[in-house]
């Protein structure tokens, strides 16, 4: 980051905020500009403040905080948002892709390691846990003209269609299997071929391909 980054931090309970203010403050690169610690304060939060990135601690909210999110999406103006999040909060990570959420760490992280993946969102990177993704592979962001190219391929059948789409709702491949009458490995193999049909790597690219493309 060449500037400071400007830090709006979403907490039900100040307790907590106040201990996130705190560890941020202890690094230069951070200004904590504010804490909202509900979606109305929240609301005039955004409104008063031109934060650089939203921090939400999800870990007390229901469904992943996936209803605050939903609320507050048409507020943000494209802020990327950073989720403090529990390692089974994964059910909601498809979720999370479609409202904004470019950075998600686990709440079994370090402080270290919580700063150096808020800094990397700040500069445009978007981190998120491996085991979010599809085994070691990394996330890598798909650029505008990435998702042109993908677009532009129909070679899919309409049973890789189908599982695409039963993917993006967030569907299990024991999920699809029941639903589609074959067994979760069938499925598992179908991935692979849509993903090499599209010249995509991980899981998370799926989720962003099928975004783009309204398939959900």
């Amino acid at each position: 980051m060449n500037s400071l980054c400007k830090v709006l931090i979403l907490e039900s309970f100040p307790l907590f905020s106040r201990g996130i203010r705190l560890m941020l403050e202890h690094d230069k690169e951070f200004d904590v500009i504010g804490e909202a610690n509900g979606i109305e304060d929240f609301k005039f939060s955004l409104s008063t403040t031109n934060p650089d990135l939203v921090v939400m601690d999800a870990y007390h909210c229901e469904q992943g905080g996936t209803p605050i999110l939903k609320k507050a999406v048409k507020w943000l103006k494209k802020i990327p948002v950073f989720i403090i999040a529990r390692p089974d909060f994964s059910v909601w990570f498809q979720d999370y892709l479609r409202l904004g959420v470019k950075g998600i760490v686990l709440n079994n992280a370090s402080p270290e390691e919580l700063m150096k993946a808020m800094k990397k969102v700040c500069s445009g990177v978007e981190q998120y846990p491996s085991q979010y993704l599809d085994g070691d592979d990394e996330m890598v962001p798909l650029s505008s003209s990435d998702l042109e190219v993908i677009a532009g391929k129909r070679s899919l059948t309409d049973r890789e269609f189908l599982i695409l789409h039963h993917i993006s709702q967030g569907m299990s491949y024991k999920q699809i299997g029941r639903k589609l009458y074959i067994s979760p490995r069938t499925v598992e193999s179908h991935k692979r071929n849509i993903l090499s049909k599209l010249g995509l790597k991980t899981t998370t690219e799926l989720i962003k391909y099928s975004m783009q493309n309204n398939i959900n």
